[in-house]
């Protein structure tokens, strides 16, 4: 018999992908920008809703990390592919699903980005592609280095990407930094801490609640000072710690993840669940799509005094809905892609490789040259 899925990530993931739609609900909920003036229990509530979805696109990636820094003779190409598929699947679907709703909505340059989404689609699964094309190299590398060399990297990597940019925006990254980083930190854990580090699961949770309130806290209390000082400059910095490489927002995925990571138990359901949760990523942050979710739908602008029950309701509608959905499909089309693409996938590459393999550029240098 088979060894079952430890459900701890999968919950994990799940927990994530609900934070993610309650960012989304703030950040794509056409409010616009926020003026000091529009400041009231409901836009700071609407606030705090966006600072915890990048943090949890973080423990996505380390989630990857973790499972992946030991594939070293996987055949990527059976992974990557399918989601490929999914993303173009749904980029076309949502697109002509959109037109039927409002058709004002659709123009060429939508158009050329849904039938073109391996480019311009959804961010997250675009850039997570190009780290997957370079999970071998990654991989290697760590591999060869030495835990002291490792520690030494994932440190200058914290002061560098984390702290320095935090406090004083000298520089920025751009968001593959961001997918490499947050992949070696979960390489880190799975190689030198998980297992092997012995101490007490409460301190990731207690060191997670930390981060997660003074995250928070952080957005409270700019929020009072913009107001006592009628600073609009002051108060756009609102959500400022909630950036992925932030002192707040990074230490607390990490001591999230820890704390997941120390879990063990199995539920056929919440694996099955969180089988769907690429799915629900792609459907409701369709960049047509989310324009009907949040604008259209029961609009969240107009909640905005008073979005407590509101944003729930939605949050949690939106998860379920875009859930069946995506078990519909993977039910259905995915079950026939992936057969029919594992079926042909691997005579395809040999039949690369081979081709590969007989190209012979010229002009390039050999011992057989030189002796001529």
């Amino acid at each position: 018999m088979g060894k079952k899925r430890n459900s701890s990530f999968e919950l994990l993931r799940i927990i994530c992908m609900i934070l993610i739609i309650a960012s989304h609900y703030s950040v794509h909920g056409g409010y616009g920008t926020f003026e000091l003036g529009d400041l009231s229990p409901g836009v700071t509530y609407i606030q705090i809703l966006s600072l915890f979805g990048r943090l949890a696109c973080s423990v996505f990636v380390m989630i990857s990390g973790f499972y992946m820094v030991d594939s070293i003779n996987v055949k990527h190409y059976r992974k990557i592919v399918p989601v490929i598929a999914q993303l173009v699947f749904y980029s076309v679907l949502f697109c002509a699903v959109v037109y039927a709703c409002d058709s004002s909505l659709i123009t060429l340059k939508s158009l050329i980005k849904s039938f073109f989404s391996i480019i311009w689609g959804n961010w997250y699964v675009v850039n997570y592609i190009i780290l997957f094309l370079m999970i071998p190299a990654i991989n290697q590398m760590i591999n060869n280095l030495s835990r002291k060399n490792f520690t030494i990297l994932i440190v200058v990597l914290f002061f560098v990407w984390s702290i320095i940019p935090t406090f004083t925006k000298a520089w920025s990254f751009s968001e593959i930094d961001f997918f490499v980083v947050t992949y070696l930190l979960g390489a880190y854990i799975k190689k030198y801490i998980h297992g092997k580090v012995n101490y007490k699961n409460i301190w990731n949770l207690i060191l997670s609640l930390f981060f997660g309130v003074s995250l928070v806290l952080s957005t409270l209390v700019i929020d009072f000072v913009a107001r006592s000082l009628n600073s609009e400059t002051i108060f756009s910095y609102a959500t400022y710690l909630k950036e992925f490489n932030s002192v707040l927002a990074l230490p607390c995925a990490v001591f999230i993840f820890l704390f997941f990571s120390r879990i063990s138990f199995e539920s056929d359901v919440i694996n099955y669940i969180s089988k769907s949760t690429l799915g629900i990523y792609l459907i409701h942050d369709n960049f047509l799509f989310r324009v009907i979710i949040w604008e259209r739908i029961f609009p969240n602008i107009d909640y905005v005094n008073n979005p407590y029950i509101h944003s729930v309701i939605k949050i949690f509608v939106v998860f379920a809905v875009c859930l069946i959905i995506d078990i519909i499909r993977r039910e259905t089309i995915e079950k026939i892609f992936v057969k029919w693409f594992n079926k042909n996938c691997d005579g395809w590459v040999e039949k690369i490789k081979t081709i590969s393999k007989k190209i012979k550029p010229r002009g390039v240098y050999s011992e057989k040259n030189e002796k001529n």
